[in-house]
């Protein structure tokens, strides 16, 4: 005869022997019945009551589908499965090849048999009442120890914090227990710098990167990434709070690193649905893409570099069909001049007023993400009855349309609130301008310009048809004459919309 063997044990590393030992008296069965062992199969780590997959019970059910085996060798019953559908997939494999399971511990359990079919399930349903009850316990004391504020026993040790824990000496059944936690200093003030620098607008990407070129490592010693960090910012815990199932449920027995309005604020910027995902690449080089406009069609200008004038913002008829006139723009001399305005609105104590209090600004930045997240359910439901044929496709284009337009709306006005959200966390205007970094510039810029107006340059056609510019195109050598031609060509072209 032909056998195969299966062993498992559970992550939560139930009372078994191990998936070695139960191979070795397996295969000591196998030789007490002169069966010839064609395949050992085996699962570390599975639980067999979830429904998980389990790699070695997947392959052993291909395995035994061949017919070609006679005998399912395994410690007890509940090592096969603890979980209804899975026993009923090897029933019927065991029913058709006429397989019969043999147990180490004692006992024969032929399936293709009424009665033993029977057993089969009454084990299974012993079992999974068992796994089930457990679960259970398990899952009201996570509950109970998160209402009081505890933490989890297991788990990675979370960054900004150092776990304390009670040496329990010999003899006893673990070796220590975690009995609190504590600031982790050096890291609480990482998380500090990093949720003022992301209030002040500085994106995940900057900061990642600087953590890294700073030779400072996450948690489990790997580099940060944008993801990462986000992570860390919006936890409930960093904040003092004690979350549960997605959940807040109270204080955390643990000290706070930021305070809750805090908290709230950055949940606000970095759990948005319309917040675009941050890439990973080289450093921005136009540091006003996505800003600049052109007057004759309305579309944005893109960035382009030409063999004499250099690098410039230029309206591509290609990509605007509409456009008049193909506009063009140097980039240094026009960054410099909205450079200047940014500074001047940033050190001017009017345009850094805000209308609403924080706590309502908070508030309807809340209820925008709610209804942001509930108009992308209607969206997906309503692909689901399009798939489903419960609605034609004119209808669900209707329908589409509808709800994105509504949630560019909403985006917008989410994008809105939340520039203005971080202006109060902006640095000091008494600060040097040289001393800020690149995205603290940037930053800048998108909470103070709406955006920036590029009109074709002034010019006039006389009575031949040609054409004449009112201001001087060729650079002068002279600086002073060529910065007095600069300010009248922006003065003349560029209109800088103020966002507040």
């Amino acid at each position: 005869m032909r056998a195969v063997i299966y062993a498992r044990l559970s992550e939560d590393r139930e009372r078994a022997e191990s998936v070695s030992t139960q191979i070795s008296y397996s295969t000591k069965l196998a030789d007490r019945m002169g069966c010839d062992v064609a395949g050992v199969f085996k699962d570390e780590g599975r639980s067999g009551f979830t429904g998980e997959v389990r790699p070695g019970f997947e392959d052993m059910l291909k395995f035994l589908s061949r017919g070609d085996v006679q005998v399912l060798i395994a410690r007890h019953h509940d090592r096969l499965t603890r979980n209804p559908d899975d026993f009923g997939r090897l029933m019927k494999i065991c029913e058709r090849s006429k397989i019969k399971i043999s147990l180490y511990t004692g006992g024969e359990l032929d399936l293709s048999t009424a009665s033993g079919g029977f057993y089969g399930f009454m084990e299974t349903g012993r079992s999974w009442y068992e796994s089930a009850i457990r679960s259970q316990r398990v899952k009201d004391a996570h509950e109970r120890n998160a209402r009081a504020g505890k933490r989890t026993g297991g788990g990675s040790r979370p960054f900004g914090y150092k776990i304390i824990r009670q040496d329990l000496g010999e003899g006893a059944p673990r070796r220590w227990r975690i009995v609190g936690e504590e600031l982790e200093p050096a890291e609480k003030e990482l998380i500090e710098e990093a949720a003022t620098r992301v209030l002040r607008g500085e994106s995940m990407r900057s900061i990642a990167f600087d953590f890294n070129d700073r030779g400072i490592r996450a948690v489990a010693g790997g580099r940060w990434v944008g993801s990462t960090l986000r992570r860390v910012l919006i936890s409930p815990r960093i904040a003092g709070l004690r979350e549960h199932n997605g959940e807040v449920v109270g204080k955390a027995a643990w000290p706070a690193i930021i305070d809750r309005a805090t908290h709230d604020r950055l949940v606000g910027l970095l759990d948005d649905p319309s917040r675009r995902r941050e890439s990973f690449g080289i450093p921005r080089v136009h540091p006003l893409v996505g800003l600049v406009y052109c007057a004759s069609c309305g579309g944005k200008m893109t960035t382009a570099i030409a063999p004499r004038q250099g690098r410039g913002y230029v309206c591509r008829k290609d990509e605007n069909p509409i456009c008049p006139a193909r506009v063009r723009i140097v980039a240094e001399p026009l960054e410099a001049y909205v450079e200047g305005y940014v500074i001047d609105q940033w050190r001017n104590p009017e345009a850094r007023k805000i209308a609403q209090s924080d706590d309502d600004r908070m508030s309807r930045i809340r209820e925008i993400t709610d209804e942001m997240r509930r108009l992308q359910e209607q969206k997906n439901e309503a692909l689901r009855m399009k798939l489903r044929k419960e609605v034609d496709a004119k209808t669900f284009r209707e329908v589409t349309a509808e709800i994105e337009a509504a949630h560019d709306q909403l985006a917008r006005e989410h994008k809105s609130l939340t520039s203005e959200a971080a202006m109060p966390e902006l640095p000091d205007p008494s600060l040097a301008w040289e001393d800020l970094s690149a995205e603290d510039r940037r930053a800048l810029t998108e909470m103070l310009v709406d955006k920036i107006v590029i009109a074709p340059h002034p010019q006039k056609i006389d009575k031949d048809g040609r054409r004449h510019y009112l201001i001087r195109a060729i650079p002068y050598q002279d600086p002073q004459q060529e910065a007095e031609r600069l300010k009248a060509v922006h003065e003349a072209r560029v209109k800088i919309v103020p966002r507040v």
